[in-house]
């Protein structure tokens, strides 16, 4: 059985169950999200846009801030391994970075791969591969198919206009296929007793279809991927303080948004190009985080959220 990941959601609701309370949090996410998308119309296209893009940076790489310690754990490095991985993965991003500039189109469709496969590992719970992929690539059908011209846009500033547009048709294509496979896994999955992370994924797509392409894209990568790694770091980190974890994770991301600032010098007129100057930055980090994945290896994160949220006792604070 897991350590409690839950000790800094379980002190500020020390009345509900420690699964229940990002439960809780996914909910007022997913509310938030609508509200802002279709209740407040004084706010524009591009403040939204640009809104939702920071969201995903700040709320988002967080949970990759942990990647060298995490590996170094695992896979139990020495000092000197410690430091040829850190270098093989500041190398990986750095050349991620600078080949933004030569070969772009490769990248996207690397970051895209790479997203799918990662994405994917949140369901380990689920015996097979077919459903997994199905299910990492369904977010980014879902947000093609409802968004087609706007993902293509973004794909093209990422990369060109061709690629763009055959990438983005693509996902289009294939998003009913993907989206019925996922739909059939989840339906199996929550017949597993484990309906709670089942539903808020089915909600998840729902809104990555109605929102905004950028907004949906925050709300997914916040409020259901990012915690399922966060409950992972919390875990094999138990002996460390919340005050120690959050020190680092958001020193890391600050210092990784800033070095990102001064390699791109995004231009903040333009909401479109910002969002995929932002998705670049993402892809460049991306693939060395699912470098030291493949270190780490990917727990049983849903499985275990279900068993806190129908199983655990009433939860008290540390």
């Amino acid at each position: 059985m897991y350590a409690n990941p839950y000790k800094l959601t379980s002190m500020l609701l020390p009345e509900l169950k420690p699964g229940a309370a990002l439960f809780v949090f996914q909910v007022a996410a997913i509310s938030a999200a609508i509200l802002l998308a279709f209740a407040l119309p004084s706010v524009s296209g591009e403040m939204l846009m640009l809104t939702a893009t920071v969201t995903f940076l700040f709320g988002g790489l967080p949970h990759g801030a942990f990647d060298i310690h995490l590996a170094g754990l695992q896979a139990d490095l020495s000092r000197s391994q410690l430091v040829k991985f850190t270098a093989v993965y500041v190398g990986v991003f750095c050349t991620m970075m600078f080949g933004w500039t030569f070969i772009p189109s490769v990248l996207l469709v690397v970051f895209l791969a790479t997203a799918i496969w990662h994405f994917s590992e949140d369901w380990t719970v689920l015996s097979e591969p077919v459903l997994r992929i199905a299910l990492g690539a369904a977010p980014l059908c879902a947000i093609a198919l409802g968004h087609p011209e706007t993902v293509g846009e973004i794909f093209a500033i990422m990369s060109s206009q061709e690629t763009g547009r055959v990438i983005s048709s693509g996902f289009v294509l294939f998003s009913p296929v993907v989206l019925l496979i996922s739909v059939a896994a989840l339906c199996a999955h929550a017949s597993e007793d484990a309906i709670v992370p089942a539903t808020i994924f089915g909600l998840m797509l729902v809104c990555l279809i109605a929102l905004p392409p950028v907004l949906g894209f925050a709300l997914y990568f916040c409020a259901f991927h990012t915690p399922q790694h966060l409950i992972e770091i919390r875990d094999r980190f138990s002996g460390w303080s919340l005050t120690h974890v959050a020190f680092i994770g958001i020193a890391i991301t600050f210092l990784a948004i800033l070095f990102g600032l001064l390699f791109f010098n995004p231009s903040f007129n333009d909401g479109l190009t910002s969002s995929a100057t932002a998705f670049q930055f993402l892809a460049s980090l991306a693939v060395p985080h699912q470098i030291a994945r493949s270190l780490v290896g990917s727990g049983n994160r849903l499985m275990w959220l279900e068993d806190q949220v129908t199983h655990s006792p009433k939860c008290t604070p540390d």
